[in-house]
């Protein structure tokens, strides 16, 4: 008898906050989220060629502008782009908005790691080591040391230490290919690959 009348406790409950919630969903006090996707377009300035992206800390976005040399910025509520010019040569890759959130670059025209500060727009170039050769820098990511790790599609990973701006080159273990890579748990040995 008891968990009888709990489960029509529990019936009348539910029924009750269903109805209520029907109540506010038709009064307009909650509103019925759309399920279709909102997709909207950004012109950028022709021969900008965009690859990747990131949100910045101040609600606009990061990308590069492959085919010119520089790191644009977009304001999504006005539409406006801002491009800031990473140096002669540049060819940019990949964008990530670091832990001090400026953002980095992955540069394979400048076979190297690029840092802009956000604010003052200053550019700071952090080759890699001069007998690495052409790496075809693709991705980075920050581990929880804050160390930013790389790859180049041409057998490569390697690190930065933004502190003392020391950058290491390791062969992956795998040869040519390495493009992504991800911290998302503990770090691994440095004589194992982490590319693969």
């Amino acid at each position: 008898m008891f968990a009888y009348l709990l489960i029509l406790l529990v019936m009348i409950t539910f029924t009750i906050s269903v109805q209520e919630t029907l109540a506010q969903v038709n009064s307009g006090l909650i509103p019925i989220v759309d399920s279709k996707p909102l997709i909207q377009e950004f012109p950028v300035p022709s021969g900008s060629q965009p690859h990747d992206v990131a949100p910045a800390n101040n609600g606009s976005v990061w990308y590069t502008a492959q085919g010119s040399g520089q790191l644009g910025q977009l304001d999504p509520a006005t539409g406006k782009t801002h491009h800031i010019s990473l140096g002669q040569g540049s060819a940019p890759h990949g964008v990530i908005v670091g832990p001090d959130g400026a953002p980095w670059i992955t540069d394979g025209g400048l076979n190297a790691i690029v840092r802009v500060n956000p604010e003052t727009e200053e550019v700071r170039i952090f080759p890699l080591p001069e007998n690495t050769g052409y790496a075809n820098l693709n991705t980075a990511t920050f581990d929880h040391k804050g160390i930013l790790w790389f790859t180049g599609q041409s057998g490569i990973y390697g690190r930065l230490d933004p502190a003392s701006g020391k950058v290491e080159v390791f062969e992956a273990l795998r040869g040519v290919g390495p493009y992504g890579i991800d911290f998302s748990g503990p770090l691994p040995p440095l004589n194992e690959s982490i590319v693969d």
